[in-house]
């Protein structure tokens, strides 16, 4: 899938990227936790994206604060048990904004 195919179904999910380089860091078969690489273009707190079949939501990093969106407790319980690996990857994916 090319950057136009890929922007076109993203918009369809109603994602707002500034890229495509996003990571699944986790998931438990009914929720998946997403972070992106932000190249440069800090438009948020440190993030991450939960999707579920129903809905998603924005949580800050690293105190889960929910920015957009609802947050099943279910999924509030597996960010809670992935902090460490989530904010992990955050370090990794947006180097010039680390989480400390």
């Amino acid at each position: 899938m090319d950057n136009t195919s890929t922007r076109r179904f993203l918009d369809k999910m109603n994602v707002c990227v500034h890229n495509v380089a996003m990571v699944r860091v986790v998931s438990d078969g009914r929720f998946s936790v997403y972070v992106y690489n932000e190249y440069g273009v800090s438009h948020h707190l440190p993030h991450c994206q939960v999707r579920w079949a129903d809905g998603d939501a924005q949580v800050s990093l690293p105190l889960l604060t929910v920015i957009a969106g609802t947050l099943p407790s279910a999924a509030r319980r597996l960010l809670k048990e992935h902090q460490d690996d989530i904010c992990l990857k955050w370090n990794e994916l947006n180097p010039g904004r680390s989480i400390e």
